[in-house]
């Protein structure tokens, strides 16, 4: 049940992701455009993975899963912009889940042969429970995660991948985050 939450918890942030600057989403022709501002071949592929993620986990679409080295390998950035490429393509025809998936061991689908028994209809329920409760727990952890600058904050996660020019900044508030030592060194924060 640990796994299932901390998965759910990367989950929520790759979906939440969705929805800042850090995802790459529209026209396929973007990926070229996003990777060819950023300067490192690291930075290039943390942006492509990320985005990546943010549909395979964030979403669900498990079809659309990479692995990030073939044969101890580390895979091309040419390789992961077309595969992000093809996602971005066919994401226009999908339909974004309104959440994301949790990840818990499911109930096998049988088909009913004559009326549901009492025993199986409390079964189901106490399934769907169990994802409810999931959800809310994963999202108190998210919120303590927040509150305690853990270093995998939504701030960090949501930061776009590529340098803004500094003239676009002019007149806009910036947010900085920043890892602060309150005291005795035990208790790092973000702020």
């Amino acid at each position: 049940m640990e796994k299932a939450k901390k998965e759910l918890v990367r989950a929520y942030m790759f979906y939440d992701m969705w929805k800042t600057e850090a995802c790459w989403k529209g026209d396929p022709t973007v990926v070229a455009q996003k990777v060819r501002k950023l300067s490192t071949d690291n930075k290039k592929r943390d942006a492509l993975k990320a985005n990546i993620s943010i549909r395979v986990k964030g979403f669900g679409w498990k079809d659309y899963h990479i692995t990030w080295t073939h044969k101890r390998v580390k895979r091309s950035i040419r390789e992961l912009s077309n595969h992000l490429r093809k996602i971005i393509r066919e994401e226009a025809n999908k339909v974004v889940p309104s959440e994301p998936p949790a990840n818990v061991l499911k109930r096998r689908e049988m088909p009913v042969l004559g009326t549901m028994t009492d025993e199986r209809r409390q079964l189901d329920e106490k399934h769907k429970g169990k994802v409810e409760s999931l959800r809310k727990v994963v999202m108190m952890m998210k919120k303590e995660r927040h509150e305690r600058g853990d270093e995998n904050s939504i701030y960090d996660a949501f930061q776009p991948f590529d340098m803004p020019e500094l003239t676009s900044l002019v007149g806009e508030r910036i947010d900085s985050c920043w890892p602060l030592d309150k005291g005795g060194g035990a208790d790092k924060t973000t702020e």
